[in-house]
């Protein structure tokens, strides 16, 4: 599958994809089953430091550091049959620096194309939760409403606790329980993981 060919399933199957892939703050990058990148939002190519050409031709395992790659193939078989994964992960930039980032991969977002949503865990002072600790993380099947999923669109698109409080009139601690409860709502335990769950979704 080419890159314009994967952008379009998506897009297709998830309403305001291209738009909030293509306009979003928080890095975003499209592989196959392969590990073979397919795309990239222009946050993911800040973050790696790469042109968009140079990512596309290559792989996961080219932005891991060596000595992390000894485990890959298990993990990947590990996420494509969970369907998800979620958690840290430590990236080689093209000129040899490393950054952490927190991450969601949602598998399958169409057969054989999948998501990952990274947070730069150096620049995390955004005014809103990163992650809910201690407590139950299965779906809890209530709708989001309309007020979270706006909020949650938000947070995809990169905008600031404070930023998301001013676009909608509200307060910021209002906009920390709306994301809170969407994460909470969605099964989800991070805010990058509740983001590609609703957007794989179709959800924002």
């Amino acid at each position: 599958m080419t890159p314009d060919n994967a952008m379009s399933a998506i897009g297709s199957s998830a309403a305001n994809f291209a738009a909030i892939f293509s306009g979003s703050a928080n890095p975003m990058m499209i592989c196959d089953n392969e590990r073979r990148y397919l795309e990239a939002n222009d946050a993911a190519l800040a973050i790696l430091r790469l042109t968009h050409d140079d990512v596309v031709e290559r792989r996961i395992d080219d932005v891991t550091p060596p000595e992390n790659l000894s485990g890959m193939e298990q993990m990947w078989a590990q996420f494509l049959d969970a369907g998800s994964m979620a958690g840290q992960f430590e990236m080689l930039r093209s000129d040899g620096s490393r950054v952490m980032v927190s991450f969601n991969a949602t598998a399958n977002v169409v057969p054989g194309v999948h998501l990952t949503i990274f947070i730069d865990s150096t620049n995390l002072d955004s005014g809103l939760p990163i992650e809910l600790e201690d407590e139950e993380h299965e779906p809890s099947g209530t709708v989001m409403t309309p007020r979270e999923r706006e909020v949650l669109r938000l947070v995809a698109y990169g905008f600031t606790g404070n930023e998301i409080a001013e676009k909608c009139g509200i307060s910021p601690d209002t906009v920390r329980v709306h994301v809170r409860n969407a994460i909470r709502k969605l099964g989800a335990r991070t805010r990058a993981q509740a983001i590609g769950i609703a957007v794989s979704r179709g959800e924002i």
